[in-house]
Order: C-alpha cells, then structure tokens, then sequence
C-alpha cells in the first residue's frame, strides 16, 4: 500500500455532490471502513466506481476525503412509505407538515410495558371478531371483492316532461342501485356507477338525486374533505384495507384497547386503531357478545382538519368525523360479511345507508335488488 502524495487532490467520481444519483458512490484510494449496512468496504480498487448502500435505502452520502468533512442528506425513502405519495402529490409541501399524518412504524422494543399489554388486549378483542366472521385463514384467502352498491331511499324524482317541473314523490323506503365497486389485487378501488355498466336501465327514469349525493358525499367522495397531498393516498388505503384481515392487522398497525362501554345501546369494547402506514387514525367499536365490528368513527387529522377549515373560510369551526355503522352481517362464501352499513357525518347533516351484494375471488354478485327493511 502507498500513501497517496501530499500534493494530490482527492475527488469525487462523476458529477458534483447535488447532482450525484442516488446511492453513494466511492472514489479511488482507501476509505474508513464506513460499513452502513454491516458490508465492509473493501481496500483500494481502480476502475469503474462500484455503489455503497445504506441502510434501508434511506439516505444518500456523499463522501469527500482530504480533510473535508462526510455530508449525509435525506433521500426519498422506499416506495410504500406514505411520505414518498405525499411528496408526489404536493412537492411543495413541507415535510414537517406531513410527518404529521405519515408516521414511521417499528416493531414493539418492550413487550411488557403497559402499552404492550394494551396491544394484546385489543389484538384478542380484533381476534375474536375474526374468528366470528369465520376465522382468519378463509379471510386471507379473500383476494378479491366485487359489490352491487344500492342506496335506501325514501324519495323519486320524476324527470321534466314537455313544460312540467321536476317534482319529489315521497314513498316507501327501496333499494336503487348507484355503483359497482371492485376490489383486485394491486388495483385498489374501482368505482363504476351502474349507469356505466348499465346493469338497470328501467330505474333510471326515476332517480332519488338527494340519496344518491349523499351517497357520493360520504362515501364514495369523503376523502375530497382532506387536502390533495393526502387525498390519493387515502384513497389508495380504502383499496389495501377492504379485507377485516388487513384493515386490523395489517402491516403497520397498531391496536390500542380503549375500554368498554355502550354505542347504540349496546355493549360494546373499543380499540384504538393507527394505521401508519397510510396515516388513518380511526376507533372501532366491537360487540361485546358476539364479537362482531358494531361501528368505526374516524375524522381528519389535525393538519388535514386545518386545511379543511381554512378552505371554507373559517366558517365551519368543526371538521367531519364519519360514523359507520355495520347493521347487518350474512354469510358469503364462507364467512360472514356486512351488507348493510350506514355512514352519517357529524358536523354535517349526511347520513347514507347502503345495501351490498357481495362475491369474493371472481365470482361476480347477484343482481337482484336487496329486501329492504
């Protein structure tokens, strides 16, 4: 080995600093033993520079010998990081902004403290629920949903013939449909509105618009109520977490027991769900008899409840917490699974009521309008 001369200037390879491309790179002659990721860097080597990693890909060194100091920057991190979808939406945005909804997740350091024990707890309570809807095994292996959406309505509005106005019939509640949602491996949510597949032509003379806006409002549209550097992802998180299985125990999940109490009169335990993953933050309420999902209540977060008011103006002080309440479980395929839930929005004066009918893994759902009670 020999010492490189006092007079030689060490370099970096290719580009400046700023316009390096990820990765770290290294230059000729010997470098400290820097060993990031538990790789050694090996002794001197000449020709083509090879690339350093670092640990989990997080960060980008750019490393300079000859007396001037190492400089580490952050560099985007992996691509299911909430983080990296935030910045696609809103570049612009500043990241201590969105590290306030997107939150690292890491495994339990201590298994015996109080939170742990609180963890367990509220994972037995979301166990039971599963094992009740038919165990977890049958619903892991639920790949893929598709579901006839109808809306109860309790209104028609008949369309303007010749002169006449438009005018509301009041009648007895019925089911009329409004969309089909599929849910497929690596394809989110897909949402056609049954015009599109025009699955029933004879109904849509006579529309129940106020129904079927309220339907839009707090389900299918809820997310246009938080601002767009979360709204995708958000979205996105609706696709990954149809399935019970993953919306509770899924990667980056964490359970919280809350304690016992009533909802809707009846006896329920509470868990305190924070999926970090996608940054939803939401409290769900289980039966305290047959351990089923009762209802989940789930809001904004604070900045997005920020944004939320500031784009009204100041003028609506409280931002929407969605109620959804699970009425009615049947048995498909296997497993029980709601098919009727109601969403109301406190703050608001929307409540909608849907009624679903379900199939699993490629089969496609019968058409046939639901009983409505």
């Amino acid at each position: 080995y020999r010492a490189p001369q006092a007079s030689s200037t060490p370099r970096l390879t290719g580009r400046e600093p700023e316009d390096q491309s990820p990765g770290m790179e290294r230059v000729a002659g010997r470098l400290p033993d820097l060993s990031l990721d538990g790789d050694a860097i090996s002794s001197p080597v000449s020709g083509p520079v090879e690339p350093l990693r670092a640990p989990g890909d997080t960060l980008r060194a750019l490393i300079e010998v000859g007396g001037r100091r190492l400089a580490f920057q952050r560099r985007v991190p992996a691509e299911d990081s909430a983080e990296v979808r935030a910045q696609d939406l809103e570049p612009s945005f500043p990241m201590e902004e969105r590290d306030a909804w997107a939150r690292l997740w890491v495994p339990d350091a201590d298994t015996t403290d109080q939170e742990s024990a609180s963890a367990r707890r509220a994972r037995r309570i979301v166990l039971a629920c599963l094992n009740a809807m038919g165990g977890v095994d049958r619903l892991e292996a639920l790949h893929s949903m598709a579901a006839v959406v109808w809306v109860r309505a309790t209104t028609r509005y008949r369309p303007r013939v010749g002169r006449e106005p438009i005018w509301v019939e009041a009648v007895p509640a019925y089911a009329h449909p409004v969309s089909v949602w599929r849910f497929e491996p690596g394809e989110g949510w897909a949402r056609l509105p049954y015009t599109r597949e025009g699955l029933f032509p004879r109904l849509t003379t006579m529309v129940p618009y106020y129904e079927v806006d309220t339907f839009l409002s707090v389900f299918e549209g809820r997310w246009m109520s938080s601002p767009p550097w979360s709204r995708t992802y958000r979205e996105r998180s609706e696709g990954e977490r149809w399935n019970f299985v993953h919306r509770f125990l899924g990667e980056g999940v964490h359970l919280r027991y809350s304690g016992r109490g009533t909802f809707d009169g009846r006896s329920v335990q509470s868990v305190h769900v924070d999926d970090r993953k996608f940054g939803r933050i939401f409290l769900a309420h289980f039966d305290a008899e047959d351990a089923l999902l009762v209802a989940v209540m789930e809001e904004l977060s604070q900045r997005e409840a920020e944004w939320f008011r500031a784009q009204r103006g100041h003028q609506r002080r409280k931002s929407p917490v969605w109620t959804t309440r699970f009425e009615k479980y049947e048995e498909i395929q296997g497993v029980l699974w709601p098919t009727r839930c109601r969403r109301s929005e406190e703050g608001g004066t929307f409540s909608s009521t849907i009624l679903l009918k379900v199939a699993f893994n490629g089969e496609e759902p019968s058409r046939q309008p639901p009983e409505v009670e």
